[in-house]
């Protein structure tokens, strides 16, 4: 049987902090959001396994992690991204020196129970790591450097800009892993397809690239808007 912690219990038995402490208690079972090279946050590793209440996601720009969520051993490295759901065994092992990147989680009401949370909770194992292209990954990390600031200076007044750009965040991860799944079905499925599919595969590979490049402008015009 693995423990089921809320993050305040967590906090208090696995992790040393010299951040703000009125933030963090207000704040951390429902939202919490730190810098992996930020040294006012220490881990005690290896973390034992056990259950959390809110979903999280490690992004890596630098260095790498070791982690494990259910029977399976990632190690997490420049351009990756591991997302645990809540209720997820998972644990925690290492960090090697030169580790950059964010550690996020939330829980379900902090987005109201956002639609594209369901695709973090399918049992598809293979997802929990995902290899993110260098331009989402600076996208990803640009919003998550503006979430930080605003965790740090103002948590009660910015619960709802946070929540707003946390949502873009998790529409930037979902984009990647429909990425990853149109690309193993279209594997699996191209020894078969005939010609006339091949040509509709084409064209519907056109439409959804089409609807990314649209997203992803939006997304720079914000990010540029609030910079």
């Amino acid at each position: 049987m693995y423990s089921i912690f809320q993050p305040f219990d967590f906090k208090n038995q696995f992790v040393d902090l010299t951040i703000n402490q009125e933030i963090w208690k207000e704040s951390v079972n429902n939202f919490f959001i730190h810098a992996l090279d930020d040294k006012t946050i220490n881990l005690q590793l290896p973390l034992p396994p056990h259950k959390k209440t809110v979903n999280d996601f490690f992004i890596v720009t630098d260095g790498y992690a070791k982690r494990q969520v259910g029977i399976n051993a990632y190690e997490i490295h420049k351009n990756e991204l591991l997302i645990v759901p809540q209720l997820q065994v998972s644990t925690t092992d290492f960090y090697s020196e030169n580790i950059k990147g964010f550690y996020c989680h939330f829980s379900d009401d902090f987005l109201d129970d956002n639609s594209l949370l369901l695709n973090w909770k399918l049992k598809n194992c293979y997802l929990n790591k995902i290899i993110i292209d260098n331009d989402r990954t600076e996208r990803i990390c640009q919003l998550l450097i503006i979430i930080n600031e605003f965790y740090r200076k103002n948590w009660g007044g910015n619960k709802k800009l946070i929540a707003q750009y946390l949502r873009t965040v998790i529409s930037e991860i979902s984009f990647q892993k429909t990425e990853i799944n149109i690309e193993k079905i279209s594997k699996k499925r191209d020894i078969t397809l005939s010609p006339k599919e091949n040509r509709s595969k084409v064209s519907q590979t056109k439409k959804i690239e089409e609807k990314k490049q649209k997203y992803e402008q939006i997304i720079n015009i914000f990010t540029v808007k609030i910079l």
